[in-house]
Parts: C-alpha cells; sequence; structure tokens
C-alpha cells in the first residue's frame, strides 16, 4: 500500500511518511525545533516570505483495524530555504576492455607489418643472390666444353679444355706417442721397454742400450763406427728418429746407414752437428767415398743450439737417397747405379779429436718402414 507523502517542515523537501529524520536536511521530524531554527542555522535571507496558515488536515480513518494514523502534513516551507538533491553521478565512459581490445589490434597490426618487411627483405637478397650465381654460371664453360682462346691451335679449330684430374691424397699415418708397434712394413719404437731387441752390448769400444726410456750408441775410441740394426724383418727403404748429443758435438758424427747387403757393403747419410752440415756416402771392398763430388753440405734446418733433439728422416731408394731435417727437405741425392735392397741401421762415428768422454748420441721416437 502507498504511503502519503509529506514535506519537511525545516527545508521543504517532500519526505514519507515514516521517517523520522528529513534525507534533504538531515533535521529529526519528531524534535520539539521549530522551522525558523532551521531557518536561522542557514543564515538571513534577503526578504524572508512568512509560512502561510496551515490548513488543518483531514482526519483519515483506518483503512483495517490496526493501521497507523496518518501524520498531518507541515505547513510549505518559505520560498528559497529548499536544498536540492545532489545529482547522482554520471556513469558511462570508454569501456577499459574496449581500450585493451583496440590496444591488442593495434600491437598485432605493427607485428604483421615488421614480418613482412622482413620476408619481402629476404626474398629480395635470396634472388639477387640467385642472379648473381647464374650470371657467374652462364660466364664460366662447363667442364668438357670446346674453348676459344689465343691458345688455340693455328688451323684456328678450338680446342677442348681437358678436366683435370687429381690424384688421391695418401693419408698419413698416425703414430701416438708412447706406443710401440711392429709388422711386417712397419716399426715405431718409444723404447719405453726393449720388447723389440735392439743390440745392448758394452765392450772397450762401445757402449749401446736403453737409457731414460731413449736408446743411445756411446763411441769410446777414436775412429770407429758403432751402429745397431732396426730389430725388423724386412727392408726398410725409410727411417725416421729423434737425435740429440748431450756431450761434446765435435767428437763425431751420427746418422743411417740403408742398403746394406753386408758390414762393408752400404750406402750412409752422416750429420755433424759442430759446423752443422751432413753428406751422402757409399762403403764398399774399394773404400768409402761420398756420393757427391761436393761431399759435405750445410744443414739448413738443423737447430741453432747444437745440444737441441733434431728429427732426421731418410728415404733410400734404389735410385736415390733422400734426407729431411727437422721435416724441411735438405737435399737429394742420385745414385750412379740401383742401389739393392738390405738392412738399416742407425750409427755413430768418432773422429780422431774424441775427448776422454767420448760421443754419445741419443736417439727416440724411431721410425722405420718399408
Amino acid at each position: 500500500m502507498n504511503e502519503q507523502l509529506k514535506t519537511c517542515p525545516f527545508c521543504g523537501a517532500p519526505v514519507q511518511a515514516g521517517l523520522s529524520h528529513c534525507e534533504a536536511c538531515g533535521q529529526s521530524l519528531t524534535s520539539q525545533g521549530s522551522p525558523m531554527d532551521y531557518v536561522n542555522q542557514q543564515g538571513p535571507e534577503p526578504a524572508p516570505t512568512p509560512a502561510p496558515t496551515p490548513t488543518p488536515p483531514p482526519l483519515h480513518h483506518p483503512a483495517e483495524q490496526g493501521a497507523q494514523p496518518a501524520v498531518p502534513a507541515p505547513a510549505p516551507p518559505p520560498p528559497g530555504t529548499t536544498t536540492p538533491l545532489p545529482a547522482p553521478a554520471r556513469k558511462g565512459g570508454f569501456p577499459i576492455w574496449l581500450i585493451v581490445v583496440l590496444v591488442l589490434v593495434v600491437v598485432c597490426l605493427c607485428a604483421a607489418i615488421i614480418v613482412g618487411v622482413v620476408t619481402i627483405s629476404r626474398m629480395t637478397s635470396t634472388v639477387s643472390s640467385q642472379s648473381a650465381v647464374d650470371e657467374i654460371i652462364e660466364r664460366v664453360p662447363a667442364l668438357g666444353e670446346v674453348v676459344s682462346s689465343s691458345t688455340q691451335e693455328s688451323s684456328g679449330t678450338p680446342t677442348q679444355r681437358p678436366i683435370p684430374t687429381r690424384e688421391p691424397t695418401p693419408i698419413p699415418t698416425i703414430v701416438t706417442a708412447r706406443e710401440q708397434t711392429r709388422d711386417e712394413n712397419l716399426l715405431f719404437d718409444d723404447f719405453s721397454s726393449n720388447q723389440f731387441g735392439w743390440l745392448e752390448d758394452q765392450d772397450e769400444v762401445s757402449i749401446q742400450g736403453l737409457e731414460g726410456e731413449r736408446y743411445f750408441i756411446h763411441v769410446l775410441e777414436p775412429e770407429w763406427i758403432v751402429w745397431s740394426y732396426a730389430p725388423v724383418d724386412f727392408f726398410p727403404s725409410q727411417a725416421e728418429f729423434s737425435a740429440q748429443v748431450p756431450g761434446d758435438v765435435s767428437g763425431g758424427t751420427f746418422g743411417v746407414l740403408c742398403h746394406m747387403t753386408d758390414s762393408d757393403n752400404y750406402y750412409f747419410v752422416e750429420i755433424d752437428l759442430a759446423d752443422k752440415t751432413y753428406s751422402f756416402g757409399k762403403s764398399d771392398v774399394s773404400g768409402m767415398s761420398t756420393v757427391l763430388p761436393e761431399g759435405w753440405f750445410a744443414a739448413l734446418h738443423l737447430k741453432e743450439d747444437a745440444h737441441a733433439s733434431n728429427t732426421v728422416k731418410v728415404i733410400c731408394e734404389a735410385d736415390s737417397i733422400t734426407l729431411y731435417i727437422n721435416d724441411e727437405l735438405e737435399k737429394q741425392a742420385d745414385l750412379e747405379e740401383q742401389a739393392p735392397q738390405g738392412q738399416l741401421a742407425i750409427f755413430a762415428f768418432s773422429w780422431d779429436t774424441l775427448g776422454a768422454d767420448g760421443y754419445k748420441v741419443y736417439f727416440d721416437e724411431f721410425e722405420a718402414r718399408r
């Protein structure tokens, strides 16, 4: 059931029946104060108008038993004392979710543009590269194609460019250090032991054996050549090793004997560390001689320190002997006659000026090949 509205006796704002305080001015509707007290609190008005005489409210009978009697409506307030209700806050504005969606759309568009630019750039670069390659291919004639050039024969017939051929590069044999290997074609010995049976001997002329995981030949008397055969069952044509003379280097020489058919017939390569020279020689029934008329040659690749270790490699072919020092070619000597197959040995030789300590050579990392 609708309740009858009435006005506040203090501010004139409409209020519902049954409220204890005015919703507009907050004055108590049940207090004993008068409307003039409220007006005086609000300050003087420029031209107050006296309130009209209120008319007595009509009598109401309750619609049903137990209903509350209606409260008489107060007189309307004087003009100018009404306080307007505050306007409700404005709703609406731009939704936040729509802003987020617009930002995402803009980001996606930017990313798509960047990807498209990068893709087009790559495609352009690829096309340019392929065009350059095609141009080069067109300019270079194929193998076997007829080529006209200044090298044509005088008849004017174009010559056909030959197809180049290349021999396969041999794979070098890599031997791991601290290893001992022997078969029907190869011997490698780091002298960590004497399992292959190198000569170990001692007399008044020389001492031979292993010392400090190296093999040595120590000549004690002047003008003696002492050698030790490579312990193999084949005729080696190549020997490689490191050699070092720790004492007086002027006391003798060292090197390789090859094509040995007996103790008097062989070829040899001899190295002198004192004056840094080498020589190719031959021994037969008539004695010793040099293979080359020049005799001794300056060794260009020996280390400056005469007591340093040098790598020596000697290749003994049937018609030539080649010397390498520290992996550099020193010289190849051609033989006047075919040399026979034979044994191979390392040697040390003492000059007639040999000192009291003799001449001692250390050999290490020895390799012999068929």
